[in-house]
């Protein structure tokens, strides 16, 4: 029998579901090292790129061009065709190019944006 004011004790009825549970902890767990340094290198090396992403897809434009170039040059040395530097020139120039585009900035784009430092 309980006490005056208090509930009256029913030992036959189903506790609720969230009785059952324990307190959460507020401790968070720290990722893990795989994770850490994938998130690290995405977040100082690729944001740039991707934030500059106008100049990095013409700079990858630029070098599979110069590489479709230079295998078309060896291609046609299978046919016969020598061979020269003048075939490779320009192939060449369109990767060294293409590198430069990568590396650089858009205009519309600030360096603190960028995080050019």
């Amino acid at each position: 029998m309980p006490a005056p004011g208090q509930p009256p004790v029913h030992k036959n009825v189903a506790k609720p579901f969230w009785a059952h549970k324990p307190a959460a902890a507020a401790t968070r767990k720290k990722p893990n090292l795989i994770n850490r340094t994938a998130m690290n290198y995405a977040s100082k090396k690729l944001l740039p790129f991707l934030l500059n992403w106008k100049t990095t897809l013409a700079g990858l434009a630029l070098i599979l061009h110069g590489c479709s170039a230079i295998v078309q040059a060896l291609l046609d040395v299978t046919e016969g065709t020598s061979l020269t530097l003048e075939s490779l020139q320009l192939a060449v120039g369109e990767i060294i190019a293409g590198g430069g585009l990568i590396a650089a900035r858009d205009a519309n784009k600030s360096s603190w944006d960028s995080h050019v430092k």
